[in-house]
């Protein structure tokens, strides 16, 4: 089946109008045309009759092309989810489960549990490392209730103000490429932050960065380290600044607090990596960005994982 691409959700709904167009286009994409086993990568197959499922040469199992994907043991059809995926794909501050289940028809707990397996395509699992100019900064996701803090209703919640009672998120993003986004768990000081940094930037990069202490050093670690004064007004010097990144959390924050409003812990690194791989893909158009996302397609989430403490 020949790919094509779509200019638009209206043109996509059009197209996956049949179920079994949506499942060869699946097919198409992930297989180019030669069934594989997801259980041992073998490409003799049999077609078991008056099914979508298929069955090894060799290792005999039964398989069909949603096995070991987001999409295992969904009953939500696959038209719906490549529909969710483009939605999300293309929504510049995403999209909240009540919006999109009312938009492919399935309940919010369903739409939720959906977003979050796609939300799981968005993981870089093998970065390369950033190159080149690469800003990195610290920003600080959420907040506390003050009438709750002040009534004493939660005795969990600290007094104070600034980065109190706030999840830190650390922002790598090479000028013109990547950007990644990784959730502290505790505090922004230089034994956290740079094995992220040594692990995600090359030696080679030149490093920008505010006056924060943590990052104290960089310049003995890699080629250079310029630091932008931002106490003393200084916001750029020439090339250097860190405004790219700082652009990105203003992104980030508004698609949380507009549209999601409010998200634990456990599931923020989720969330963040949904943004950082639409502002990565920022200047893709909608269609490329949605192919980009089904390379990404092996990988299953289980309910009982995503909801697990």
């Amino acid at each position: 089946m020949k790919l094509t691409g779509f200019k638009s959700l209206k043109e996509l709904i059009r197209y996956f109008k049949d179920e079994e167009v949506a499942r060869e286009y699946l097919e198409a994409h992930r297989w180019e045309g030669i069934p594989t086993c997801p259980h041992c990568i073998s490409q003799k197959w049999y077609k078991i009759n008056n099914s979508h499922r298929y069955k090894c040469g060799d290792c005999k199992k039964k398989y069909s092309v949603t096995v070991g994907t987001v999409m295992e043991n969904s009953n939500i059809q696959i038209s719906a989810w490549l529909m969710a995926i483009y939605v999300i794909a293309s929504h510049r501050k995403g999209i909240s489960s009540i919006q999109l289940g009312k938009d492919i028809g399935i309940t919010q707990k369903s739409a939720w549990f959906l977003l979050h397996r796609i939300r799981k395509m968005f993981e870089d699992k093998d970065p390369i490392l950033l190159t080149g100019m690469v800003e990195i900064d610290e920003t600080y996701i959420g907040g506390i209730d003050k009438k709750r803090r002040r009534k004493g209703k939660d005795k969990s919640l600290k007094p104070g103000t600034g980065y109190i009672n706030k999840i830190p998120v650390f922002g790598l993003l090479e000028r013109g490429g990547r950007l990644i986004y990784r959730v502290i768990d505790g505090f922004t000081t230089g034994s956290v932050l740079k094995p992220i940094i040594r692990e995600l930037v090359d030696k080679s990069a030149i490093i920008n960065t505010d006056g924060h202490g943590a990052y104290a050093g960089l310049d003995k670690e890699f080629a250079q380290h310029e630091v932008i004064n931002h106490g003393a007004g200084e916001y750029t010097r020439g090339v250097y600044h860190t405004n790219t990144i700082e652009s990105s959390f203003g992104n980030l924050k508004r698609g949380l607090i507009g549209v999601y409003h409010k998200m634990s812990f456990k599931h923020l690194q989720r969330y963040c990596n949904e943004f950082s791989y639409r502002f990565t893909t920022r200047t893709m158009k909608d269609y490329d960005r949605f192919e980009g996302l089904l390379q990404r397609l092996p990988g299953r989430l289980k309910y009982k994982d995503l909801i697990g403490k």
